[in-house]
């Protein structure tokens, strides 16, 4: 429910708050030139590509080739060391915690803004009948939407989940099944997704629901 809040409310002078598990490359992390050219801009100026997504051209913008991939190579290194490890899922525990204390507040302060914030809330895409020529089509598009909703404003994980053999197998599978199998198959990738996710991206990640 707190999705939006988070948007709108600074966490240690970062707007909305990105994922504890998202990569700084994955989210498009700016420079320090790139944050003193969006204060000389003023509030409502930064394009609409610099609020929440980060402008992906101005990544590293001043850096040659050699040297974003060594940036690159550093920060995968980096990225599993134990205790890398252990204060990012420090910090994925203060962000549930902060989120939790926000909705206690707000539902103190206004309980109303509490539903509609929740009424605001983005919806998936519904599940298709089996009998759907495009189901498969359909739920891959609510894979899809799960992961922009969790952060992967650009797809990029979205894509090296869907790229995995596992998760590829079984939309391969899926696509060609009949109707009776597609239920199940749904049920099959949608956990091969999580799986995935959680390979690529650690700690808690993938969709949930239905």
């Amino acid at each position: 429910m707190l999705w939006l809040l988070l948007g709108l409310l600074p966490v240690s002078g970062q707007e909305g708050g990105p994922p504890p598990n998202q990569k700084p490359w994955d989210r498009g992390e700016k420079g320090p030139g790139d944050r003193d050219r969006d204060r000389d801009r003023g509030p409502g100026e930064g394009g609409p590509e610099r609020r929440g997504g980060r402008d992906r051209g101005d990544m590293f913008r001043n850096l040659s080739e050699s040297e974003r991939k060594q940036v690159r190579e550093a920060f995968e290194k980096v990225w599993v060391r134990p205790e890398v490890e252990a204060a990012r899922e420090r910090l994925k525990e203060a962000n549930d915690d902060y989120r939790k204390v926000m909705e206690a507040a707000m539902m103190q302060v206004d309980p109303e803004v509490v539903k509609l914030l929740e009424k605001s809330r983005p919806k998936p895409p519904p599940l298709p009948d089996v009998n759907d020529p495009e189901f498969a089509r359909k739920v891959m598009d609510r894979l899809r939407f799960e992961g922009l909703h969790r952060g992967d404003r650009e797809g990029r994980l979205h894509e090296r989940v869907m790229g995995s053999p596992a998760v590829a197998d079984l939309v391969k599978r899926l696509l060609e099944a009949p109707p009776e199998k597609r239920a199940e198959l749904w049920g099959q990738l949608k956990e091969a997704y999580q799986r995935g996710a959680r390979d690529v991206l650690p700690g808690p990640a993938g969709p949930k629901g239905e």
